[in-house]
């Protein structure tokens, strides 16, 4: 399908992708019917474009806490993206999005080291591209994973996974 005007495509998934919550006025919940579906296609339209700007607007688009099952397709996506680019972008975007999103950020960490989504190649060049980053992104990437290796983190079976990524 492709993505023929990224900014218009960009606009319209960030709007569609305010999920409407339940605590939300009757108003904005009927005038958001229909908006899931919507928010599919214009996912779909991305699949197979790996480019730096959609994995941005992929991450921007999911921007509310119950997603109810909506953002799995985002997720999805952005673990399509060959590890090469997903690393690096992934690495780039990350600490905006922990200051946004820290809950859907860990479930994307997550995802890659408890599920292995992506494989093991998302995760050596996730490393790798967040030891090359600037100190503020590494000391904010490596707090919230040291935070998460705590008990009741998503990482306290794995503790000093990422350790290499952060070299003393």
């Amino acid at each position: 399908m492709g993505i023929a005007d990224f900014e218009d495509w960009r606009k319209e998934l960030i709007s569609t992708g305010r999920i409407a919550q339940d605590g939300d006025p009757p108003e904005v919940r009927e005038q958001s019917e229909g908006q899931d579906a919507r928010y599919h296609e214009l996912l779909e339209m991305a699949r197979g474009v790996h480019e730096k700007q959609v994995f941005k607007a992929l991450l921007d688009s999911m921007q509310v806490e119950d997603d109810y099952g909506v953002y799995e397709t985002t997720i999805g996506l952005l673990f399509s993206f060959p590890s090469e680019t997903f690393g690096p972008y992934l690495a780039e975007y990350l600490p905006e999005f922990l200051a946004r999103d820290q809950e859907r950020a860990g479930d994307i960490l997550s995802l890659m080291v408890n599920n292995g989504m992506g494989g093991d190649r998302n995760i050596v060049e996730f490393k790798k591209a967040i030891g090359n980053s600037d100190n503020e992104s590494k000391r904010v990437v490596r707090d919230f994973i040291k935070l998460q290796e705590e008990p009741g983190g998503w990482l306290e079976n794995k503790p000093g996974w990422y350790d290499d990524a952060f070299p003393k």
